[in-house]
Order: C-alpha cells, then sequence, then structure tokens
C-alpha cells in the first residue's frame, strides 16, 4: 500500500466527500476511488460505506483508521521538519575552491556578501581538484571554483584567464631568458603537484605533447614554489599563487604563453535556492569588479 492510498482514505473520511478528498488530494473521483478499492483488496476487507449521503466507515475501517491516520500525521511532519532544514540551510553556504581563489578572492567575496546578508554563514572546502570534483558530485557544497575544462553535470561559468608562469630559482641560467619554452620542462627537474591536484600543469603539458622531468611532488602550491626558492627545481603556477606570497625565485611567462579558465560551477540543485542563485550573482558582480584585467 502507498501513502497515497492512505491519504485518499484519510481525506474521505475527514472531509465525509468523495469529491472533495478527491479534490484535496489532485485527482479525479474515480481516481480516488480507485486507490480505496485497491486498498481495500489489498487489506481484505472493506473500509468504508459509499453513497450519496457521503461515506461512513466499517467496522474494520474505524478500527485501522488511527494506524494509517498516525502514519499520514508522521509523513506531514516529515515533510514539515524537511522544509524547515531546507529554510536553515539556505542561510548556509558551503564553497569548494583551491588554494589560489580561497587566498585571493573569497575573503573580500565573502565579506561583502555578509555585509548585505549578515545572516549568511559560510563554510570553506579547500582542497585539490579531486576533492573539488567530489564535493560537487555528491551535494557535500553549494558551489565551486575549478578550472576548465571539467566533466561534472554542473552549470559552468567561465570567469577569468588566469595567467601560466615557469618558476625558477634565481641562480638557473633559465632564469636570464626572457621566457621559458615548454619543452625546458622535459630537461630540468620538474616539482609538480600530487596528481589528484596538478590539473593545470597537466593540461599544459599535454596540450604540446611534454612529458615533464618530475622529479618531486606535493600536495601544496606554496611547498612548490618555496621548492624552487631553494634550488630543487623548476615548476609551473598560475598568477594568481604567485600574486599572493613574495616569490624569492624569477617568474617567467612560458612560450607559447599559456592559460588556465578558472569557473564558478553550480549544481543544479542550487539554482532551485535563493540564496544560492543570488550569492552566484554577487560573486558575478564581484569578478567584474575586481578582475577586470582577466575577464573573459
Amino acid at each position: 500500500m502507498t501513502l497515497k492510498q492512505y491519504r485518499a482514505f484519510i481525506y474521505s473520511v475527514e472531509s465525509g466527500s468523495l469529491s472533495l478528498a478527491a479534490k484535496k488530494l489532485g485527482a479525479t473521483q474515480s481516481g480516488l476511488t480507485h486507490l480505496i478499492i485497491n486498498m481495500e483488496e489489498e487489506l481484505g476487507f472493506s473500509l468504508m460505506v459509499r453513497n450519496k449521503a457521503g461515506v461512513k466507515l466499517t467496522d474494520e475501517g474505524r478500527r485501522i483508521f488511527p494506524s494509517i491516520k498516525a502514519v499520514v500525521d508522521a509523513d506531514n511532519k516529515a515533510s514539515e521538519l524537511a522544509s524547515k532544514i531546507r529554510g536553515e540551510k539556505s542561510s548556509q553556504i558551503t564553497i569548494a575552491t583551491f588554494s589560489s581563489v580561497a587566498v585571493n578572492w573569497l575573503p573580500s567575496i565573502i565579506n561583502g556578501y555578509k555585509n548585505l546578508y549578515p545572516e549568511t554563514q559560510f563554510s570553506i572546502i579547500d582542497g585539490g581538484y579531486a576533492e573539488i570534483e567530489e564535493a560537487l558530485e555528491t551535494g557535500a557544497c553549494d558551489l565551486a571554483f575549478l578550472s576548465l575544462p571539467i566533466s561534472l553535470n554542473v552549470k559552468t561559468i567561465p570567469l577569468v584567464k588566469d595567467e601560466m608562469f615557469a618558476v625558477v630559482p634565481a641562480t638557473h641560467p633559465l632564469a636570464n631568458k626572457p621566457s621559458v619554452d615548454i619543452s625546458e620542462f622535459e630537461k630540468e627537474s620538474v616539482i609538480c603537484l600530487n596528481e589528484n591536484t596538478d590539473h593545470d600543469s597537466r593540461y599544459v603539458f599535454k596540450k604540446h605533447g611534454v612529458t615533464p622531468n618530475v622529479k618531486y611532488r606535493t600536495g601544496d602550491d606554496y611547498a612548490m614554489v618555496s621548492m624552487v626558492e631553494n634550488n630543487l627545481g623548476i615548476c609551473l603556477e598560475p598568477e594568481m599563487i604567485l600574486n599572493s606570497r613574495v616569490v624569492r625565485a624569477k617568474v617567467l611567462p612560458l612560450s607559447p604563453r599559456e592559460y588556465r579558465t578558472v569557473a564558478l560551477c553550480v549544481p543544479y540543485e542550487s539554482h532551485k535556492n535563493e540564496n544560492m542563485v543570488r550569492f552566484s550573482n554577487y560573486i558575478l558582480s564581484w569578478i567584474k569588479q575586481n578582475a577586470k584585467q582577466h575577464l573573459l
């Protein structure tokens, strides 16, 4: 038996009319009657007597009515609680992002949004690309920042072009060149992020058919730059990372120049939440105001 059958029975008894019960259930009178008949067949006894005067419970119907009513009431309470939880969650926003956005953008974005909507609470998932994608797929975040391309079924809004640079030790022979040819990464000792995180560098290397001579891997962009500063090798880093700290190494453009595209990724489910839509629009407005030189 189904909740719809239970509701058909309860509404019929409470309204005393099949037509009124059908209207409340959003069904035709014949459809409601069919639900009750099927329910009676499954139970093995009649629930009510139906005539022009309305409906009247049978003895069996009177005995089972409280139990079925309790099920319908419990479902109503669960629906009300779910609605309340959704309402509470609407003032909470979870953002999944990588370090450069977390450091360069989010403090200002969150501060500005909270000035407009002070009741909003934020939670940040700061991780690698694999963690961010998992958060999007599992619904652990409301929206995320990633660099394109991605294969997830979410709405992606390209935001800015972020140039990729070669970072080499200050005393390295490459430091005297105006740019670093991407092929140099096959010859030099290379420092990369862990494989589940180095989305951007892998994309550049694959695009140009370069197999980097990887000697070291780390899970943190700033650790990677520090390793370059200590003459352990060279690396690729986006401009946003390099702008967020003083780099004691030589930062040079690539030849040919390369960029990553940073995008806002919003699960389609988030579009049903007014607060998420409002916050997404605020992010787009903030980007236009504060990242003009990199806008797409």
